[in-house]
């Protein structure tokens, strides 16, 4: 409970730092789990959270510290909100201390979510490592701006699925020029030159200078492709 009361006072961003988001995000999994498998089984509480659904309903029904669905089918006492509360942070504490050391000093938000950012064919293994830009710790969740959309692997930990790609600002008193990044560059091909150079702008929330104007962009022109009738 030390890393939800400073990250409360850290204003609850999810950096890569942060010890809070370990904490929380895990104990969310495990109390949806123990409110609801008893009932409705893991398969359909896993489609429950495909489909976005299992946090808001757990909001509707934790206010009533009695509610039934906090009762474990499965044992003969009723059990309440508290009994299970207490249940998830005990095998989220289980999982944190398997997972990422006894040390809660180390349960860092980086060392639980990672990126993998992998072109289409980079999934194959041997011939797919060209087209694999790497493997990176990841900020943010489903709750922040940096929005990230996790899918959870108990081996892995969170794997980031979903999020912001590219990021433009355009200043409309100035449309002719704009701010952008995006995650893989804008080439597919890793021999181009393009492949995977605004990566790290990307991932440090850097935004670059675009311009329409020629006497701008043609001081980074690879080289020029004249298409006529």
């Amino acid at each position: 409970m030390k890393a939800l009361g400073e990250w409360q006072a850290q204003g609850y961003f999810a950096t890569l730092d942060a010890k809070g988001p370990p904490v929380y995000e895990m104990m969310l999994k495990q109390l949806i789990k123990d409110t609801f498998s008893d009932e409705l089984g893991p398969k359909l509480v896993n489609k429950l959270g495909l489909a976005g659904m299992d946090f808001p309903t757990l909001l509707k029904i934790v206010p009533d510290p009695h509610s039934e669905w906090f009762d474990d089918v499965n044992t003969p006492e009723r059990e309440a909100r508290a009994e299970i509360m207490r249940r998830a942070m005990l095998e989220t504490e289980a999982y944190l201390k398997e997972k990422l050391g006894k040390d809660p000093e180390q349960w860092t938000w980086g060392r639980l979510q990672t990126l993998y950012l992998y072109l289409p064919l980079g999934a194959i293994p041997r011939i797919g490592k060209p087209m694999r830009i790497g493997k990176f710790p990841y900020p943010g969740t489903e709750e922040t701006v940096n929005n990230s959309t996790p899918v959870f692997v108990k081996r892995y930990g969170f794997i980031h699925m979903g999020g912001p790609t590219s990021r433009i600002v355009v200043d409309l008193a100035l449309p002719r020029q704009f701010y952008y990044n995006c995650s893989t560059g804008p080439s597919e091909n890793p021999k181009g030159g393009r492949f995977s150079e605004t990566t790290d702008a990307w991932r440090s929330g850097r935004y670059l200078v675009m311009s329409l104007d020629e006497a701008d962009y043609r001081q980074g022109m690879m080289g020029e492709l004249l298409l006529t009738p």
